[in-house]
């Protein structure tokens, strides 16, 4: 820029950050230069280009002023450095010449152009020699420039005070842009110094990384869902302070406008807040545990879950109303996993507990000597007052939680602590088995917080303990009969290990079976015959078997067990059974012990490869047998050509999904028709086929025409499990490549009979999650017709790490519904609580197998544990409600009714894959197998329907239909087309109770007859326009349950006429 005559540029910059936006001012002394560089610079140049044209004092420096660059651009080359770079330029030039090298191409070796330059400018650099000013150029040049400026001032002039004023007001902006940049970047640091201390840490404390960490990764999964985007790498130090937690965030956050970040630091807020409650569930669990230990006097490690149950109840029952929205009610979910029925303790006078709620004064705090300390003829008063006054009902009053024993009251003040090590961790890998009769520690402790629900009030939290402390009393009896169940339970765990490792050692042909015969000669011999009547008699209910599982094995074992116990008048010991077994078992030679046991360890490790991933097991599969053909087959060793065969949904043909390298072109994914060579045989039989010679065999189904003529062995298993009528495939194994007949032994195929059998159990696993989801399909549909106020659904599998040892189980999250869409994820990520702290309500809930409603990153998660058949959880569901406490009442009976419905599914669908035992109570489950499992949660509900129907009592009925008053016409409608559906007339309400139930109880929708009807075209639009307010009405239960009745009906015949 021209600056008042000067021959420098002079340039101050300022940089201002605001938000995601950067501003470069440039503020010189002279106006001139300002008013140039802003709003006036275009027109600048054209009348400073007309001055320079007029005025010409050199055509060389005019040329130069008239290009097309910036203004300071100009200035800086014509005033400094063009006059050098020319004078240079002609200084080259002119030794060129003298050398003769202008008109030739032939270079010189002694002269170098770009040195003599370089050479010339770095003795001349005008800073350093001043002189340099007298060269014509440069005179040039300097008189040019001055003459514009003089030119330019005169056109400008006029306007200078304008340009100081445009100056001032740009300054003020200037700075008061500034000055907000610094109050937000204030703001930012206030707020995230008060984060810091949500975080429940003490003062001059730190946070450990990984919480922060763990927050980052709960933002990473908002903004998948949202607008909010954040780009913060994953910290690596061990912990920060509070100056290193605000300068990162503060960093990481730079680039987010106002709006964003408060929405970031509301995320944040809510993760510490879940952090705080984690901490405040982790210390009442200490306490929880504290009662526990107090409570079982003998240390068994047990308590009577009946007894707590009923304790419970009545703690519930003598709150006020008032009072009792602090809890759950205890025979509901989620304290229960469905609605069962609780001995309940009656509610009338007792003594003790008329000692525990005195009045105390607030410094003398309740204790159990206390409460046991009145004396005899007291208590005889008592009752005395008892049988004259009758029964007296009495109730709880909440006191301030000073007056109970220090060890025993719960504060929602929080200890500050630094992180979750410092937290009591047990194996949270560890499933805990549910037992109906006994609860250990780890469950008592959750199934009080889960009564205990969301608020925590902490005078209800310690009066419950305190009641727990004086009314949890065992009599002899129920310590006696505690101990036989606790030592029941160890002992059954001793005798199941001991079984399975003589199975083990029986198994010598590693099949997973064994053969019925070689045990019952075995046992009719034991003490020498005596006790032959005895133990036929035991055995009489296995005579339909051939083989014996494992299971099977133990089972039939304990039953000869008690036989020749009660038999004998006791003494048995189950020791001695199975030594003697093990005594009459032949012995094996060296190599067949290692062959033995070689192969059980690659059976083992085939069991142990995760079910989700097919393709590993597929490859280990083939890796094994061709390695056991290796290392025990005949020589010269022998090229095995490996494939394995499912059967299609609709079991009308089979897919090759694995070969080995040699068969891939050939079989990979091709199909094989029914009908087609010996493989569907295979299949109805359920027993394995030998060819010792292929060729020619009009039996066998050639894929390749060359290999027919070709001679080789083929053994085809099907892959079923022992229980099983039914097989999911085959494995197929040939050496036609080879041309080996004859070239399998017995026990070779014995052994691929045990890999069948193995895969055969991992494919039950894959048929049962396959069919999970098929039931998952159904809720959520269910979700969004009848629960509007669910925001998301997770789906976790609480799945064995191995076979081997099913009590050691991984949380993985499989299935996500949200907004109407159910995503599947390919690779299921693990949940684990000491990596994801905010994930801890969930894997909490998995180990202790114990539903419960949580609160976690500000929204409320209703989550059921879903046990097995084994009685261990699998699984997880976990609706999220956002914000709300709680679901609207009528949402919230549809979600338990639906959690009760997926139960009971899981319950059947594990008889049938498991136990081979199905269950069709509708017309079109008789047609598809496939079929009737998709809508198999709509039966359970629908069925579940038909019970509660029929368990209601005909006064309850009666005054329903009394009670005209609460009658709109939605009823009407509802109940008039149930009776002309189910009947196929309109009957009068007094009718109901004789004709109407009876029929809806027996009434099948799928049905050919009843889904002809035209009737149901009128269901749906009712369904959709109903009215849920009448469910808020007095015996609106009834008609709900005949709205659900309805409902389900009509989905269920929808389905059978899209059949």
């Amino acid at each position: 820029m021209l600056v008042g005559g000067s021959s420098r540029t002079h340039r101050e910059p300022q940089t201002m950050h605001n938000h995601n936006q950067h501003a470069d001012l440039s503020i010189n002394n002279d106006p001139i230069d300002s008013y140039l560089s802003q709003d006036r610079k275009n027109l600048s140049s054209r009348m400073i280009q007309e001055v320079a044209s007029s005025v010409i004092i050199e055509s060389l420096s005019a040329e130069w002023w008239t290009s097309k660059l910036p203004q300071t651009v100009i200035n800086d080359l014509l005033e400094n450095l063009i006059p050098l770079v020319v004078l240079a330029c002609e200084k080259v030039m002119n030794e060129a010449d003298e050398r003769h090298l202008i008109e030739t191409t032939t270079p010189d070796r002694l002269f170098n152009p770009l040195n003599r330059l370089a050479s010339y400018l770095m003795r001349n650099n005008p800073k350093y020699i001043h002189y340099s000013s007298l060269s014509p150029y440069h005179y040039s040049m300097k008189s040019l420039l001055d003459t514009k400026k003089v030119q330019v001032l005169k056109v400008y002039g006029e306007e200078e005070t304008l340009l100081r004023t445009l100056i001032k007001q740009r300054q003020h902006a200037r700075y008061d842009q500034q000055n907000a940049i610094s109050k937000e970047e204030e703001r930012r640091k206030n707020l995230l110094k008060t984060l810091f201390f949500d975080w429940n840490v003490p003062e001059r404390g730190w946070i450990q990384t990984k919480l922060i960490n763990n927050m980052l990764e709960q933002l990473y999964e908002l903004s998948k869902r949202s607008e909010l985007k954040l780009d913060m790498p994953l910290f690596q130090s061990h912990r920060m302070h509070l100056g290193t937690f605000t300068e990162n965030i503060l960093t990481g956050l730079n680039n987010q406008s106002a709006e964003k970040f408060d929405s970031i630091i509301n995320v944040y807020r809510h993760c510490a807040q879940t952090y705080a409650n984690i901490v405040q569930e982790h210390e009442l669990n200490l306490l929880l545990k504290r009662l526990f230990n107090h409570l079982d006097d003998r240390k068994s490690g047990y308590l009577l879950r009946q007894s707590v149950m009923r304790l419970l109840q009545t703690f519930y029952n003598a709150l006020n109303d008032n009072d009792k929205q602090y809890v759950n009610q205890p025979n509901q979910w989620p304290v229960v996993k469905q609605k069962v029925a609780i001995e309940e303790m009656p509610i009338e006078y007792s003594p003790e507990l008329e000692r525990v709620q005195q009045e105390k004064p607030t410094n003398e705090p309740v204790t159990n000597e206390q409460d046991m300390s009145s004396p005899p003829e007291d208590d005889a008063n008592e009752e005395q007052e008892q049988v004259n006054d009758g029964p007296k009902k009495y109730t709880i009053e909440l006191k301030p939680i000073s007056v109970y024993e220090p060890n025993y009251r719960f504060t929602k003040e929080l200890t500050p602590i630094y992180n979750l090590e410092h937290f009591e961790t047990g194996d949270h890998d560890k499933s805990i088995l549910f037992d109906e009769q006994l609860i250990d520690k780890a469950q008592f402790s959750a199934l009080l917080i889960s009564f205990f629900g969301l608020k925590k009030n902490d005078m209800v939290i310690s009066a419950s303990i305190d009641y727990f402390r004086s009314k949890y009393r065992e009599t002899i009896e129920e310590k006696h009969e505690k101990e036989l169940l606790v030592q029941q339970r160890i002992t059954d765990k001793q005798q199941r290990s001991q079984s399975d490792l003589l199975f083990e050692k029986m198994n010598t042909t590693c099949t997973g079976v064994i053969k019925f015969e070689q045990l019952t000669n075995i046992l009719k011999q034991y003490k020498e015959g005596a006790a032959l009547e005895t133990i036929e008699l035991a055995l009489q209910s296995y005579q339909d078997q051939t083989q014996l599982s494992s299971t099977q094995f133990f089972d039939l074992l304990i039953n000869v067990h008690l036989a020749l116990n009660d038999a004998m008048g006791g003494g048995e010991k189950f020791d001695d059974l199975l030594k003697y077994v093990d005594s009459q078992l032949s012995p094996l030679n060296s190599s067949d012990r290692t062959r033995i046991h070689t192969r059980q360890q690659w059976l083992k490790r085939i069991r142990n490869i995760p079910f989700r991933t097919l393709d590993n097991l597929y490859k280990e599969v083939m890796d094994i047998i061709q390695k056991d053909s290796d290392t025990f087959g005949n020589l010269p060793p022998k090229h095995l050509s490996i494939y394995i065969a499912l059967l299609d949904d609709d079991r009308n043909q089979l897919r090759y999904v694995a070969t080995t390298k040699d068969q891939t072109d050939l079989l990979l994914n091709k199909t094989l028709q029914h009908g087609e060579g010996v493989s569907f045989q295979i299949l109805e039989t359920g027993k394995w086929a030998y060819f010792n010679q292929t060729k020619n065999h009009t039996l066998i189904k050639f894929f390749n025409p060359l290999a027919q003529k070709q001679s080789g062995s083929f053994v085809i298993i099907p892959l079923k499990r022992l229980q099983q009528t039914y097989a999911y495939g085959l494995l197929g194994i040939d050496t036609i490549q080879d041309k080996k007949e004859k070239a399998f032994v017995q026990h070779d195929v014995q052994f691929y009979e045990g890999i069948a059998s193995a895969l055969a159990d991992i494919f039950t696993f894959v048929d049962f999650d396959k069919n999970m989801m098929k039931i998952l399909q159904r809720f959520t549909y269910w979700i969004k017709q009848r629960c509007s106020n669910v925001l998301a659904v997770d789906y976790y599998t609480y799945e064995p790490a191995s076979m081997n040892n099913p009590a050691e189980r991984l949380l993985k999250h499989v299935v996500k519904y949200s907004n109407g869409n159910l995503t599947t994820f390919d690779a299921p990520k693990t949940i684990n609580s000491r990596e994801q702290v905010f994930k801890y309500q969930l894997e909490h809930a998995a180990v202790t197998c114990q539903s419960v409603i949580a609160s976690f990153l500000g929204q409320t998660h209703m989550i059921q544990a879903i046990r097995g058949r084994d009685n261990f959880c699998f699984a997880l569901v976990d609706t999220i409600i956002d914000e709300k406490e709680e679901l609207p009442s009528s949402e919230k009976q549809d979600l338990i009714s639906m959690y009760t419905c997926i139960s009971k599914s899981v319950d059947e669908l594990e008889q049938e894959l498991i136990h081979d035992t199905i269950k069709r109570v509708l017309n079109y489950e008789q047609n598809s197998d496939r079929k009737r499992l998709t809508y198999l949660f709509d039966r359970t509900w629908y069925t579940d329907i038909c019970d509660t129907i029929k368990q209601l009592s005909s006064e309850k009925i009666q005054e329903f239909i009394d009670d005209k008053t609460k009658w709109n016409d939605e009823t009407k409608q509802i109940l008039s087309l149930i009776s002309r559906i189910v009947k196929q007339k309109e009957l009068n309400p007094t009718e109901y109770i004789e004709e109407l139930l009876p029929a809806i109880i027996e009434f099948d929708p799928t049905a050919e007859e009843h889904v002809q009807n035209n009737l149901w075209a009128h269901v749906e639009p009712l369904i959709q326009t109903i009215d849920r307010s009448i469910w808020q009405q007095p015996s609106s239960d009834v008609i709900k349950i005949f709205y659900d009745w309805l409902n389900l009906a009509y989905e269920l015949t929808t389905f059978s006429k899209a059949q």
